[in-house]
């Protein structure tokens, strides 16, 4: 049986000491394969050829994550809904990577027939219903330490924190802002609850940040559905949290640039 014989697909390979394997099992498929690794190589192929398909291949990789970072880094824009990023599920930058791009994945578990099967499909999304940024579920805000008095009997907070609550449903997300003191950054902790379930708090659910320039850091709840955060940027910031594989709430936070007020050294000791 013949595979492929008018596909083309680059294979950008682990690394530059490493001959993938899946770049030989999709030539033996009877595609027409290129192998790279290097920085010259990647960019010299997409300037000279047209390739209908891209698999990275993490499987020898000493540091997936760093790897398809740095191949996300190179690969046109336009070319990533034809991705497919083979690797362990047990890294977990580069599964963060793969969901928030949603880029098409598979393991070695199913290497094998998902090839056979996963290559012709890669002209349509992963997951369509996720490819417009818009289209997650937002939640409400409810509560604003800025524009609202706290609740009877609630602990005071320092002009330099900011405490919001959001709401979707059942979910509920409550974070605390404040900029960090001596740095141009600002830190946020949050919780994750559910309130009309046995769940409870969410443990090990993908939280990140994502502002004008993209996506700018990420962390996974503890056991009681908590998270921590640092990132620069102060301009339309969103937090994406991945509830389930396939479904996220996205919050969206308010203009950040009031944490640009000096923070005192007694403030950042209080």
């Amino acid at each position: 049986m013949q595979f492929g014989k008018k596909t083309t697909i680059l294979v950008i390979g682990a690394g530059e000491s490493t001959r993938s394997f899946v770049h030989t099992f999709l030539y033996s498929l009877g595609y027409s394969t290129t192998e790279v690794s290097s920085e010259k190589e990647i960019l010299a192929a997409f300037g000279q050829d047209a390739f209908d398909r891209i698999v990275v291949d993490l499987l020898g990789s000493a540091a997936p994550g760093k790897r398809l970072a740095y191949a996300l880094k190179r690969i046109p824009p336009s070319f990533l809904k034809h991705t497919l990023v083979v690797s362990e599920n047990s890294d977990e930058a580069a599964m963060s990577l793969i969901a928030r791009h949603s880029l098409h994945h598979l393991s070695p578990g199913h290497f094998f027939f998902g090839l056979l099967r996963g290559i012709p499909n890669l002209s349509s999304s992963p997951r369509p219903e996720l490819s417009a940024r818009e289209k997650g579920r937002m939640a409400e805000i409810v509560f604003d330490s800025f524009t609202r008095p706290q609740p009877a009997g609630a602990r005071g907070v320092s002009e330099h924190t900011r405490q919001l609550t959001y709401r979707n449903g059942n979910l509920i997300v409550a974070v605390s802002i404040e900029p960090v003191a001596g740095q141009n950054r600002v830190s946020l902790v949050g919780q994750l609850m559910d309130y009309d379930t046995d769940r409870g708090q969410l443990e090990n659910v993908p939280v990140l940040v994502n502002g004008e320039a993209g996506f700018m850091a990420w962390a996974r709840t503890n056991q009681f559905g908590e998270f921590a955060l640092e990132f620069g940027s102060r301009k339309d910031i969103e937090l994406e949290i991945w509830t389930d594989q396939n479904s996220r709430l996205v919050v969206r936070l308010p203009d950040l640039g009031w944490t640009r007020r000096p923070l005192q050294w007694w403030d950042a000791a209080s």
